[in-house]
């Protein structure tokens, strides 16, 4: 018999509301708006330098070894200092404009709308990001996901990123719950389950390439329609 739960803690990005998917279109027009083929071989040389350098920051910013600016900011600069053409008013109007493509953009993970209105039957849903406050509001505001949450827990207005257990225990001191009666779905093992494994969630790993290697997650699924037969 499956066991019973009173909440359902939820990541969002790359797990609700397609990210990767989202970042490339919006990073697309940018490419084109700032005629940057001056600089790079083509839109997919800009593309992996910025999302290899981008990925490492992330990892960074989660363990809380460099600020938000430090994040914003490198990321964008690196695919210029790559090709030497240093340029850091450019990088920095590229990574405007890119925020603001990005929230314009609205591709959702397969099954997360279908996955969301039958969850928000059965539990409060909270989100857990450690996406910027300016960006993720909206993002949320516009994704037709918003009916079906009750809380949104950011990172940055918590103090700590995930996986500190911090920002976990912020979460169930905001709805007077315990750990154990928690579920949290995620597709980041690090960030999202062994962040919430360490203090004692249930955890729900989206691995959308293969099953997991680790005793962290509880279950592992590569679909969110497959959830609806744990919860």
């Amino acid at each position: 018999m499956l066991k019973t739960y009173s909440v359902v803690f939820i990541d969002w990005d790359d797990t609700l509301w397609d990210f990767h998917a989202n970042a490339y279109i919006a990073m697309e027009k940018a490419y084109d708006k700032y005629d940057l083929q001056r600089y790079f071989h083509s839109f997919q040389h800009f593309y992996n330098l910025y999302e290899g350098r981008n990925r490492e920051l992330w990892a960074e910013y989660a363990q809380g070894n460099i600020t938000k600016d430090n994040l914003q900011r490198e990321r964008f600069q690196y695919p210029f200092r790559m090709v030497n053409q240093e340029d850091d008013d450019l990088a920095g109007q590229v990574g405007n404009d890119f925020l603001e493509l990005t929230i314009q953009q609205n591709k959702l993970i397969t099954g997360a709308k279908e996955l969301m209105a039958y969850l928000a039957q059965k539990y409060p849903i909270i989100v857990l990001s450690n996406g910027f406050k300016e960006v993720q509001y909206r993002k949320i505001a516009t994704s037709g996901l918003q009916e079906y949450i009750t809380h949104v827990v950011l990172s940055e207005e918590v103090g700590v990123q995930k996986p500190n257990k911090l920002i976990f225990e912020y979460a169930l001191k905001l709805i007077n719950k315990k750990a154990s009666e928690v579920m949290m779905i995620g597709d980041n093992m690090e960030t999202d389950i062994m962040g919430a494994a360490e203090i004692g969630m249930d955890t729900i790993y989206l691995s959308k390439n293969m099953t997991s290697t680790t005793d962290y997650p509880t279950y592992t699924v590569q679909t969110l329609r497959e959830i609806q037969n744990i919860l």
